[in-house]
């Protein structure tokens, strides 16, 4: 079993929006990301910390583990975004699921079902090859399949909020968000469907 520990100093991020292009500290972040999604399994390695250490340059654990985490499963057809959101909410302590198009979003949250680890929380872009964001949470409603969705899009307008709160939608996010907001937002979401 290989144990894989990211550092990443919270002012890499802090300046870092979601959906921007990218800067230097995002590349860094995905590359890092890649590495540990070829671990089958790594563990959490306790910090050794001396009180000289900065709190904004405490280490990030990353770790995957098949624990009782909220799945979220992320739809994004720009794998950059994919890989950032992933690694956002990986570190936010959650069990993250990726898909590129609408189609293989919904095989995933049906095979999840299946296996018995349903999907907690669908965060979603709105546009999306085969099925976009709002078809996709179209045919859940048609399978009577009730999990929060936050849509993130860059073409937010009033019509569109509407458009999807008619459909059912959670929340949605327009880009570029700060990764601050997202974890805000994702927390409330998830403990909106556990408390019920």
């Amino acid at each position: 079993m290989e144990t894989l520990t990211q550092t990443l100093s919270q002012e890499a991020l802090l300046g870092t929006r979601i959906g921007e292009v990218y800067r230097a500290e995002s590349y860094e972040i995905e590359a890092q990301f890649e590495t540990c999604e070829r671990h089958n399994e790594c563990t959490p390695v306790e910090p050794n910390l001396s009180p000289a250490v900065e709190p904004n340059s405490l280490p990030v654990t990353v770790y995957m583990e098949n624990m009782a985490k909220e799945h979220i499963l992320v739809v994004d057809d720009e794998q950059n975004m994919r890989n950032t959101l992933a690694f956002i909410l990986e570190t936010a302590n959650y069990q993250v699921t990726t898909a590129a198009e609408g189609r293989e979003a919904l095989e995933e949250i049906l095979a999840a079902r299946e296996n018995g680890r349903p999907v907690d929380l669908l965060i979603t872009d709105f546009r999306l090859p085969g099925l976009t964001g709002l078809q996709l949470i179209d045919e859940l409603n048609y399978l009577k399949i009730k999990i929060p969705v936050l849509v993130i899009t860059a073409y937010g307008n009033r019509s569109l909020f509407l458009e999807l709160m008619r459909t059912g939608c959670a929340d949605y996010l327009d880009k570029p968000f700060d990764y601050k907001e997202l974890v805000k937002r994702v927390d409330s979401l998830v403990k909106k469907k556990l408390t019920g």
